[in-house]
This record gives structure tokens, C-alpha cells and sequence, in this order.
């Protein structure tokens, strides 16, 4: 409800005298609310004669794409196209849309935007918690702090796979009379693993590639000689065309430790590096761990499924390195080349190394990481994680008062007057019946306390009056006297007195059986009342001795 709205509802009210002072109130023009009460629309919801939304209804439809973005289930054009159909049919039956409609819609509003979506698995999404991504940010600034560990002594280390004949599909332009477009590509499926290294500083340490096949027994010089485009790199070759425990101990062994030191003295003890890697088996294996620590290296392990929002060289050069490939990769078939060798792959991958492995995609993958320079706040405040929401109790944060459920009907009546200026016209109708359903519910409730009540007053009445009843019955079977009723109202009064002496002076009334009302004072001094004490207590015996 916009200001207007708010100002003639107030005067419909009887809130305001005139028409005129709401809209002083609330800061609104006396023409607008004249011409609100003629009947015109708002500007949000009036429209151009020809458009098949009004305004408001393209801001409903940019809310669904939003909240749909935010459920990691973005909107493709053909569900877009259905859905504002489905809405101009509402003002117009028949309606349809033209085929340059979601174009125009979006250059209308040019906070949205087309683009490829970012698959990512149920694993990666869940993994998201913001507190745990803190507390893991929070450890490695204290690392850094703790050991004054230098950007160029920061590492990442991560592993990337090629199958050496696959390329990227890219934007091409074509005849379509011709048909769809067709490249040739390679026939070769080796797969093939490479372990990079990048730092803070933007310096990068040599591979290791893995290839997929048994370890030929002639030596690997004779397979990768040493070249211009096959540098002398370190060597593998397993099963699967992945990495083991002996590769990567043999990475750390013979690649990282000695290039990370940067030309400084083996001997030398006086700095820390760091290294950020995954959780992987192979690096987690006693003796990798143990070569760290007797060379000063602090290893701090990216949490579970988070390599997307915490991985340097996810977000930096590996990225680059499959675009850059690919463009290498169709250069060399277009040669007439359709066959990927090793020893072809190893040229082709030294080039895509050349471009992608510059310090301007290394430092971009730490800055987009938050971790050089460090601000968590470049992976925190991403929509996915600043819409998560926490559901164990102990983490939730504090509800505000318009969150908790009303406690009475005064504070009913205010959570309502708070919030009706927000809501829409079905919300409204919607709080229309929930104030009924309300109402009803606290008129029950008072009832059924009423009715409590009462049938508690009636149960001790009753409860009174049968122990009177008895009481009565047992002085007729005896003498017919009333001796024993009027014995249990004197020992009533001795223990109405017993209070008054405990809690103060207080009035009362006895009733004798059909005789008159007795008032007794009891606000005596203290010899006065032993006196009478003494006098009650001698009336007692006897007329306990009597009705024995």
C-alpha cells in the first residue's frame, strides 16, 4: 500500500477530521489524493493502453524470477514466456505475447540479465553454512597472523582433469539453411590429471601430469624429452589417469617444497608457508602430513563440498586453462589432425599454460575468494549464502516482535497496525480472516475460563454443603441437638483465630445453626486475646465432654 492509500484509508477511518490533513501526515499532495479518490490508478499499477502487463504485474513477475533464482531453480525463457502469458490472460482473455516481448521486458528492466546457470549438486549447495565458512575464514587469519606468513608464501594447490579430445562447445555463427553447425573433433579418450600450484603473490610451481596407462619401463625421458614445448615437468602415469598417495607425495617431495622456497637457503627456518588444499585421501595420508610439519609448512584443509567458494584456483586460472585449451585444441585439428597423442597433448597443454597461469587470473582467484587480500565478506555476502537459512533452535536468531505469535489482544491489535501498510489486497483479505479466526478463538477462550471457574466455585459449594448435611445428621442420631455441629463451628473459629494471630487483624462471620450472625473483631491486644484463648479452650472441652 503506497502513501496515498494509507492517507485516504486513515480519513475513511475517522482517524483524520479532512482529507487534506492525512495527507499532510503522511507527506502526500493534496492533487494526488484528489485524484486517487476520481478514481485514477497509481503509477505502479497504470499502464501504456497497448501493454499486455501493467506495472505491477512485471513486478510480480521479476519477484518469481528472484525467488526462483534464490531456490536454485532459475527461470529459462520458454517459463518466462508461460508465465507472463498466463498473467496477461488475466487482464485480457485470449491475450498472447509477441515474440520480442521478453526482449523488450528486459530492456525495461535492466537489472536482469541472460546467461548460462552454474550447475552445482545438492552436496555443494547444503554445504553453504555461513557460520562454519566464518569459523573456517577466522582459522586462517589467525594461521597468517600466528606464523606472519608472507603473500608469496601463500599456496593453493589443486588438481584438474582434460580428456585430451574434448573441447568446449562455444558461440559459432552459421547458415541455417545449411543446417545445424558441426566441428570435427578428435577421436583419442585418454584422460589425463594435472597437479598446479598458485600463490597469493601470483607465482605458479611446475605440474605434475598424470596419464592415464601402466608406468612404461623405459625411462620418461625417452617418451617426454626435454623441449621448448615440453618442458622437463614430473612425470606419472596410474590406472585411472588420477592421483595416488605416492603421487602427490612426490609432488610435495619434488615440485613444491623446493620451488616454494623461492631461492631461499634449505637450512633456513625462520618462515612459514602455507598451503590450501582439499580433503582428499591422498593428501591427508601420515606420511604428507608428517613431510609438512618438518618443513614448516601449515596445511589448512578447504571444508567439505566448498571448493567453489573457497578454491583460488578454481575461481582463478583453471577456468581460463579449459577455455584456453579448447581454443588449442580446435587450432590443431584444424591442421587435419584428428588423433591427440601424449606426447601432442603435453605441447598443447605447455601452451594453455602460457596464457592461463598469468598473474592477473592467479590474483583474481584469491581476491574472488576473499583470502589475498582477506575479506570473507566476498564469499559471504553471495545471494546463496546470505538467503540461508538456519533451522537448529539453539542458531536461530532472535525473533522481532512481529515475528512471535500475539499473547493477547491488544498486542494483536498493534502487530496488525504495523503490517497492514505492506500487505497486498490478497494478503489483506487474507488478515481479515485470520482477525476473525482470532477474535473467535479469544472469545473462547474467555469462556472456558469463565466456565472454569464457575464449575470450581460450584464443586467447593457443593463439597460445603454435603459436609454440613453430614455433620446435621450425625447431631440428630445422637441427641437431635445439634451439639456436635455447633462443636465443628467452634473449632472453625479457633482456627480462624490461629490465623488472625499468624496474619493480622481480619473480620468474620459464624452462623450458628438457625441461630443470628455474630460478628467477631479480632483486633485485640495480645493479653486480651490469650485471655479469650483460655475462655475458647475451656468452652471446647466441655462441649466435647457433653457430646461425649
Amino acid at each position: 500500500m503506497d502513501s496515498a492509500s494509507r492517507a485516504i484509508q486513515l480519513h475513511d477511518s475517522g482517524k483524520y477530521a479532512s482529507l487534506a490533513a492525512a495527507g499532510r501526515a503522511l507527506n502526500v499532495p493534496s492533487s494526488t489524493l484528489n485524484d486517487r479518490k476520481r478514481g485514477l490508478l497509481p503509477w505502479s499499477q497504470s499502464t501504456h493502453p497497448l501493454a499486455r502487463l501493467c506495472r505491477y504485474q512485471e513486478e510480480v513477475l521479476i519477484q518469481y524470477i528472484r525467488d526462483l533464482q534464490l531456490q536454485y531453480a532459475p527461470v529459462n525463457q520458454a517459463q518466462l514466456s508461460i508465465f507472463a502469458e498466463r498473467l496477461a490472460q488475466e487482464r485480457e482473455p485470449g491475450a498472447r505475447l509477441g515474440k520480442n516481448w521478453i526482449y523488450k521486458f528486459m530492456k525495461r528492466h535492466p537489472e536482469l540479465s541472460t546467461g548460462r546457470n552454474r550447475p552445482l549438486t545438492a552436496s555443494r549447495i547444503e554445504a553453504a553454512i555461513p557460520c562454519q565458512l566464518q569459523g573456517w575464514y577466522s582459522h586462517i587469519d589467525m594461521v597468517i597472523r600466528r606464523w606472519s606468513i608472507l603473500p608469496q608464501d601463500r599456496w593453493n594447490m589443486d588438481e584438474i582433469g582434460y580428456q585430451m579430445s574434448h573441447s568446449q562447445k562455444e558461440m559459432v555463427v552459421f547458415d541455417r539453411g545449411t543446417g545445424p553447425p558441426v566441428s570435427i573433433a578428435s577421436g583419442s579418450t585418454g584422460w589425463v590429471s594435472s597437479i598446479e600450484t598458485i600463490s597469493a603473490g601470483g607465482d605458479y610451481c611446475m605440474p605434475l601430469v598424470i596419464h592415464r596407462g601402466k608406468l612404461p619401463r623405459t625411462p620418461l625421458d625417452a617418451w617426454f624429452g626435454p623441449a621448448k614445448n615440453t618442458p622437463n615437468w614430473v612425470w606419472g602415469f596410474t590406472q585411472k589417469g588420477w592421483s595416488s598417495n605416492e603421487y602427490s607425495l612426490a609432488w610435495l617431495k619434488e615440485i613444491f617444497i623446493p620451488q616454494s622456497r623461492r631461492g631461499r637457503d634449505p637450512e633456513d627456518k625462520s618462515y612459514w608457508r602455507l598451503l590450501i588444499l582439499d580433503g582428499h585421501g591422498t593428501h591427508t595420508t601420515g606420511e604428507f602430513m608428517f613431510e609438512c610439519l618438518t618443513n614448516q609448512i601449515c596445511l589448512v584443509f578447504l571444508l567439505p563440498h566448498t571448493s567453489h567458494l573457497c578454491q583460488p584456483a578454481d575461481l582463478g586460472p583453471f577456468a581460463q586453462m579449459k577455455r584456453f585449451y579448447t581454443q588449442h585444441l580446435k587450432e590443431y585439428i584444424s591442421t587435419g589432425e584428428t588423433k591427440v597423442t601424449r606426447a601432442q597433448f603435453n605441447e598443447l597443454y605447455q601452451k594453455t599454460r602460457e596464457v592461463a597461469l598469468q598473474r592477473e587470473y592467479i590474483e583474481a582467484g584469491w581476491k574472488r575468494t576473499g583470502l589475498y587480500p582477506y575479506d570473507p565478506r566476498r564469499v559471504l555476502q553471495q545471494p546463496e549464502l546470505m538467503q540461508y537459512r538456519q533451522t537448529t533452535p539453539e542458531l536461530a536468531p532472535p525473533q522481532s516482535s512481529l515475528n512471535r505469535t500475539p499473547q493477547d489482544e491488544y498486542e494483536y491489535a498493534r502487530i496488525s497496525e504495523l503490517i497492514a501498510p505492506q500487505l497486498t489486497r490478497s494478503s489483506r483479505r487474507k488478515l481479515v480472516g485470520l482477525q476473525h479466526a482470532f477474535i473467535r478463538e479469544a472469545s473462547a477462550h474467555k469462556l472456558l475460563s469463565f466456565d472454569v471457574s464457575t464449575a470450581r466455585k460450584h464443586t467447593l459449594d457443593n463439597e460445603e454443603r454435603e459436609g454440613l448435611k453430614r455433620l446435621k445428621k450425625a447431631d440428630e442420631k445422637f441427641d437431635g441437638g445439634g451439639k456436635l455441629l455447633r462443636a465443628w463451628v467452634a473449632h472453625r473459629v479457633d482456627c480462624l483465630h490461629q490465623l488472625a494471630e499468624e496474619f493480622g487483624p481480619f473480620r468474620f462471620l459464624v452462623h450458628g445453626d438457625g441461630g443470628p450472625s455474630v460478628a467477631n473483631d479480632i483486633s485485640q491486644s495480645k493479653p486480651a486475646r490469650n485471655h479469650d484463648r483460655q475462655n475458647r479452650s475451656e468452652k471446647s472441652s466441655e462441649r466435647t465432654r457433653l457430646v461425649g
